[in-house]
């Protein structure tokens, strides 16, 4: 954004000659790529905090802008506004707010506790089917913020790593959120632009060639997720007592293995303190008092307010969503590409979608805070699988059968 802003505010065609416009293109493209790449230095080795960070980057665009006399004026910048996106996005949060008065995100995440019966994976697979769609016809970055402080909530009771779990549900979030025109903010501004409205292209018609490339990419990246953290030990807290613990057990290991040259009664020591060890290993969510926890998490979390919770879900499903129109033209397949590259491409770092920084904030408050190398580890990854089964079914789709 910072990068197309001043190339674009630099280079007047109408006012300048071809030799003139060369000049002020490359000093311009020059000036961008400097506050590109100094932004992103300060977010990825965390010289400071990312908002500071981006404080400071447009403060720089705009001193470039100003050094070559092209800083916009205050109607100017108002004029850039698009606001039939932000009421929108504004009436989104609205009813995403009044969803969270009512209760409903809280039960929603004891009822995934109560379904897995206290397991990792299960508990994990309901709460990304639940954000995945509820984020296709929410806004996502609301969606997150009152999701994630009851999934800390959850994954502190189970001895889970909330940051690992934060970072699969955001990463759903942005995936099912692309399956309709008002899941994602990119969406949001694609289906609000004029152009794409004339050429036939509204909810219906988006979410129909959507949908299927969504589930198509979910599945693709619940397998990968699920390979990543196969092992349900590596989803556990990684505290200095753990680590402690862990290279305790092995020690014990190595001289119960050793303790063949000993005495009798040594060996026999040895080997209860191994079998101790061995047992407390075994140990995971489903050993816990799950009657217990459920019953403190049901009392604590449930529906507040029953007839509001009804209302609003009434109130949110009346849109307009006007006819589908089928003019058959070649742009149908570019905007489609374009809301699965916008979409799934923010999953790729901890800046690339609002609901990624929304949900990093909110976990940091509570004493969680997800680095951007952690996230681009394991996001970069989803990102290239996420998009290349979308691409795959706009090809199958567009190019074979010609569905446009």
């Amino acid at each position: 954004m910072v990068f197309t802003v001043i190339v674009m505010s630099t280079t007047e065609p109408e006012e300048a000659s071809g030799k003139e416009l060369g000049k002020s293109s490359s000093r311009a493209i020059f000036m961008a790529a400097a506050v590109l790449v100094g932004l992103y230095a300060l977010i990825i080795f965390e010289l400071c905090h990312r908002t500071i960070a981006a404080m400071l980057g447009a403060a720089a665009a705009i001193s470039c802008l100003a050094l070559v006399g092209k800083c916009p004026d205050l109607n100017e910048g108002l004029s850039r506004l698009d606001i039939e996106t932000l009421s929108l996005l504004f009436g989104m949060m609205i009813i995403v707010g009044i969803f969270g008065e009512t209760g409903f995100f809280d039960y929603v995440a004891v009822l995934a506790f109560r379904l897995s019966k206290g397991k990792v994976w299960p508990m994990i697979t309901v709460l990304c089917i639940f954000t995945a769609v509820i984020s296709a016809f929410l806004d996502n970055v609301a969606t997150m913020l009152l999701l994630t402080a009851v999934t800390i909530r959850l994954c502190e009771v189970m001895d889970l790593d909330p940051k690992k779990v934060l970072m699969m549900l955001v990463m759903f979030s942005n995936v099912g959120g692309s399956a309709t025109p008002i899941g994602d903010p990119p969406n949001v501004i694609i289906i609000s632009n004029l152009k794409v409205l004339a050429s036939g292209i509204n909810f219906t018609t988006s979410t129909l060639h959507l949908l299927p490339g969504v589930i198509l990419s979910a599945f693709g990246v619940y397998l990968f997720l699920r390979v990543t953290y196969r092992d349900p030990r590596s989803l556990r807290k990684q505290s200095r007592q753990v680590v402690d613990g862990q290279r305790g057990t092995d020690s014990w290991h190595q001289a119960r293995h050793s303790s063949l040259g000993k005495s009798r009664g040594e060996s026999f020591e040895l080997s209860n303190v191994g079998s101790k060890l061995s047992q407390s290993e075994s140990n995971d969510a489903s050993d816990l008092d799950f009657e217990r926890v459920l019953e403190d998490l049901s009392s604590k979390y449930k529906i507040r307010n029953r007839p509001l919770l009804i209302k609003s879900v009434i109130d949110g499903d009346v849109e307009d969503r006007g006819e589908s129109e089928d003019l058959n033209i070649p742009i149908q397949p570019l905007i489609y590409a374009l809301a699965f590259g916008a979409c799934f491409g923010g999953n790729g770092t901890l800046i690339g979608a609002s609901a990624n920084v929304v949900c990093a904030g909110v976990a940091e408050h509570h004493g969680y805070r997800i680095l951007f190398m952690d996230f681009f580890r394991v996001g970069f990854p989803v990102m290239v699988v996420s998009t290349t089964l979308a691409s795959a079914w706009l090809l199958l789709t567009h190019i074979g059968m010609g569905w446009h």
